[in-house]
């Protein structure tokens, strides 16, 4: 079961459709604090996928997603934010490709499971592993950083267009009580 709906799910991402690379957040993640997101090859539209299905190498973007949902309803469920905030990915390291796929697309169908591991190591910068995996088996893996800068930091920052930044890229967001945990 995912913690939020559609469209919950919808609010937090920074993409949307046909750019939206990801179905939901898997509740038990905010238990046992192992998050995995969700994306069905097909399921919707985007403009990543053809008629073969999806490039490999739009992994990358699967996986970025999966931590982009999973650091906004995160915010939510432990900040108790109501307020989006900002994320910046600084950085996409090592990433591998551990399965191959005959004509380098994943067919439409696949679920991709991707598992986010958050590693918080300083104010703001998160580090994180992930790994994508089909039917349990693991097929790409990338150490991903993400910036998670404070109302201050983006003022600083972005001086004179702060306000139009903070309107634009923080949108009001749903309640706690408003995603299924």
């Amino acid at each position: 079961m995912f913690v939020c709906n559609d469209d919950i799910l919808k609010i937090i991402m920074p993409q949307k459709e046909p750019m939206l690379l990801c179905d939901g957040v898997f509740k038990e993640g905010f238990v046992n604090k192992e998050y995995k997101a969700q994306y069905t090859v097909g399921k919707r539209r985007n403009v990543a996928e053809t008629a073969q299905g999806l490039p490999f190498i739009a992994l990358m973007e699967v996986m970025a997603q999966a931590v982009a949902a999973v650091i906004g309803l995160r915010n939510i469920v432990k900040e108790g934010d109501d307020v989006m905030k900002m994320g910046l990915f600084l950085a996409m390291r090592n990433f591998k490709v551990l399965k191959r796929y005959d004509n380098g697309f994943i067919p439409k169908g696949t679920v991709i499971i991707s598992k986010v591991y958050l590693q918080e190591n300083m104010e703001n910068i998160i580090s994180i592993n992930a790994e994508s995996y089909v039917d349990d088996e693991i097929i790409a893996s990338a150490k991903i950083t993400v910036l998670n800068p404070s109302e201050n930091d983006i003022k600083n920052v972005f001086a004179k267009n702060s306000e139009f930044i903070l309107k634009v890229a923080t949108p009001k967001l749903p309640s706690v009580k408003d995603l299924n945990l």
